[in-house]
């Protein structure tokens, strides 16, 4: 009888070795899917097959940078966040500490708001949030709020609200549904440049996800699609590049709506274009003449030129938002005065705190009398 059972004894358990190895074999493939997502990166991890002595230079303490810049945090764990799909997991993710409420800041910020203070948020996408930063004072949030406390003399805090990958669709989001709920003195977007990124990668920014969103929803789909029939993806994308007209009327939209809201709360808003590789004046040193043409590998030829584009298309839309009251800082030029050799781009879009401090300093020359002239 045994040797008649043999062979299905033999099946049976192949079959549930086979079912065993498969499962452990998708928690491991699973396992390594969220952890691109749910483990923070640093600055010293992303330019591991790179010369780190070029990037240092973008700091003020190249050799302290060289020591320390496997602790600059570049993306941080995300989590799901209402309206605005993902922002900051909450936590010390390498030397970038969030708050509960999702700010890179230590301590939670106080509502209702003490007495005398003046609240400044900063947000925008990685280059407001601070990657590659040196440590949280070292953001452009940290050295505006310094500077701003120097040019004032009153007790001025600016909270960094960003997050990477955001465009001013989140921005616009976190502003209605979330900021205003802070008691802000005064809203800063740094931002523009994440509208041309989206557009570049043919994503309409007033309907996408992020790469952190598009991780959530393709995990989920995975799950979907194991136990019942696949979940649809709604969410197009086209080959081609949003046209900068688009991208410049899009933001317009976004700007536009966050300016209403922050007017309704009693609020003072700046928009505040950020610098970048592409439209830059600087001299460009031999490292950032290689990050600029690697662009056209990033999104295509041409790329330069699209962002050359899409941002005076953006100084357009900025010019008519202008007239109606909202208040512009154009900052694409501010590293144009750096001397000819002085690295500041760590890559298209990022600074070493050399250039957060530059881009602190032109946001004071622009906030100072923006406080004075609302009585604040």
């Amino acid at each position: 009888m045994w040797r008649n059972l043999a062979p299905s004894l033999f099946f049976a358990l192949a079959l549930l070795l086979g079912v065993a190895f498969g499962t452990q074999l998708d928690r491991h493939l699973l396992s390594r899917r969220i952890a691109a997502h749910a483990d923070v990166s640093t600055l010293g991890q992303v330019i591991e097959r790179l010369d780190p002595r070029d990037f240092a230079q973008a700091y003020y303490d190249p050799e302290a940078a060289l020591a320390e810049m496997r602790e600059y945090a570049w993306v941080v764990p995300q989590v799901p966040t209402p309206g605005v799909g993902s922002a900051p997991a909450p936590g010390r993710h390498a030397n970038a500490t969030i708050n509960e409420q999702q700010f890179r800041r230590r301590e939670p910020v106080a509502v209702p708001k003490p007495a005398g203070v003046i609240r400044i948020f900063l947000t925008g996408g990685s280059t407001a949030f601070g990657c590659g930063a040196p440590d949280d004072d070292r953001t452009i949030s940290g050295y505006l709020e310094r500077e701003l406390r120097a040019r004032t003399a009153r007790d001025i805090e600016v909270i960094d609200a960003a997050n990477p990958a955001w465009a001013t669709t989140h921005e616009r989001s976190w502003i209605v549904d979330r900021l205003v709920d802070f008691q802000p003195d005064l809203v800063i977007s740094l931002s523009g440049n994440n509208d041309v990124h989206w557009g570049a990668k043919g994503r309409n920014v007033l309907f996408m996800r992020t790469y952190a969103e598009q991780h959530y929803f393709d995990e989920l789909a995975w799950l979907y699609a194991r136990a019942r029939e696949p979940l649809p993806d709604v969410v197009p994308v086209s080959e081609k590049r949003v046209a900068p007209r688009l991208v410049a009327s899009r933001l317009a939209r976004n700007v536009r709506q966050s300016l209403g809201a922050l007017q309704d709360h009693g609020a003072l808003y700046l928009f505040a274009l950020q610098p970048d590789l592409a439209v830059t004046g600087k001299p460009l040193t031999r490292k950032e003449r290689w990050q600029r043409r690697l662009m056209d590998d990033r999104f295509g030829p041409g790329a330069v030129d699209y962002f050359g584009a899409s941002y005076a298309a953006i100084r357009r839309e900025l010019d008519r938002l202008a007239s109606e009251g909202l208040s512009v800082a154009d900052l694409s030029d501010a590293f144009d005065g750096t001397p000819s050799g002085q690295e500041i781009f760590l890559d298209s879009y990022h600074f070493g705190d050399r250039g957060n401090d530059i881009v602190a300093q032109r946001l004071a020359e622009a906030v100072t009398p923006l406080l004075e002239a609302s009585g604040r």
